[in-house]
């Protein structure tokens, strides 16, 4: 009986949202924040991880420090060549997402490298860039502005 009161109750709560944001007039609604251009060198690790099998959470597959260097004409550079992540550059774009296109990237390329488009985030001194793929990895360059 008490998990039925509480349901109801979580109903009417969203219904009465629903309702209410529908009140609202259009120039009192927040407009979301769109994001400006990145610029500058940032250093940090660069981490691949694996999805576990059996039990939950991620294996540390890789862990290694990389540079970033953004510039305001939109060309990017990475340094800190290392056994699992490719020195870089090329040009990058960033919106809702940032896409980066590695001049030196090809198919046949055995180490990582910053090509193709990622999750972002920002706030002028952290940039946390990330992307997952199909098989269970993904990476992470978890930077900040030096």
């Amino acid at each position: 009986m008490k998990k039925h009161i509480i349901n109801i109750l979580i109903v009417a709560t969203l219904l009465s949202g629903i309702t209410l944001s529908g009140c609202i007039k259009d120039n009192d609604t927040l407009a979301l924040a769109t994001p400006g251009p990145i610029t500058g060198t940032f250093e940090g690790p660069f981490k691949v991880l694996k999805k576990r099998a059996t039990n939950n959470g991620y294996d540390t597959l890789v862990n290694d420090t990389l540079e970033l260097t953004l510039m305001a004409n939109n060309a990017f550079t990475v340094d800190g060549d290392t056994t699992n992540h490719a020195g870089s550059k090329g040009a990058f774009k960033n919106e809702n997402f940032i896409q980066f296109n590695d001049r030196t990237y090809t198919d046949k390329s055995l180490k990582k490298h910053l090509h193709g488009l990622y999750n972002y985030f920002y706030d002028g001194q952290k940039l946390q860039i990330t992307r997952s793929f199909a098989d269970g990895v993904g990476v992470i360059y978890d930077l900040r502005k030096k």
